[in-house]
């Protein structure tokens, strides 16, 4: 037996077992053996933001499969590309939604909205439950009236009802500074 082990160890090695590291480098990708079209469906997948693991499902290929196109040199200058042609056209697009945005109220209302500025009516109930303490209906109804009295008051000058006038009085006086008594100090 150690004869043939002998033997085994002087045979000559062919080219492509001599190689230390059979993985192919990093950077290049080995050219893939996929029909084109398979590869141009998986790239398109991949911009419209499907996960590489989704995309071997779909196309009946290994995620791997699928990293390697990623990685090749073809898709890496179509992205290059779709990018610099979006910088190209952002400044123009900013410009002429600026001027849409000026002349659509519902468009700027819809942008607002879309980026949180406006919160949304869930937003504003949560809020509403939150700021305002436990009151009943006729209870919200009364203090919603009277900031609406009171408002068009100071700024249309419309005078109020004769009976809010007199609890405003009242209120008016229980409410003026009084004057601090002077203490004697404690003994």
């Amino acid at each position: 037996m150690a004869a043939n082990r002998a033997a085994l160890k002087k045979v000559p090695r062919s080219a492509s077992s001599s190689r230390k590291n059979p993985v192919a480098p990093r950077g290049k990708v080995n050219s893939l053996r996929l029909p084109p079209g398979k590869i141009l469906k998986a790239e398109a997948m991949l911009i419209e933001g499907h996960s590489q693991r989704e995309i071997g499902r779909k196309l009946h290929m290994s995620a791997h499969t699928v990293a390697k196109i990623v990685r090749t040199e073809d898709f890496a200058q179509h992205q290059k590309n779709m990018r610099e042609r979006v910088f190209a056209i952002a400044p123009d697009a900013i410009e002429s939604f600026r001027k849409q945005v000026a002349t659509d109220g519902k468009l700027a209302y819809a942008f607002l909205k879309d980026i949180q500025i406006i919160p949304s009516p869930q937003a504003i109930a949560e809020f509403m439950a939150a700021a305002t303490p436990a009151e009943s209906g006729y209870e919200r109804q009364k203090r919603m009236l009277v900031d609406v009295l009171l408002s068009s008051r100071e700024t249309y000058g419309t005078p109020l009802p004769p009976e809010m006038e007199k609890v405003m009085a009242k209120d008016a006086e229980s409410e003026e500074p009084k004057t601090p008594e002077a203490k004697s100090p404690r003994r």
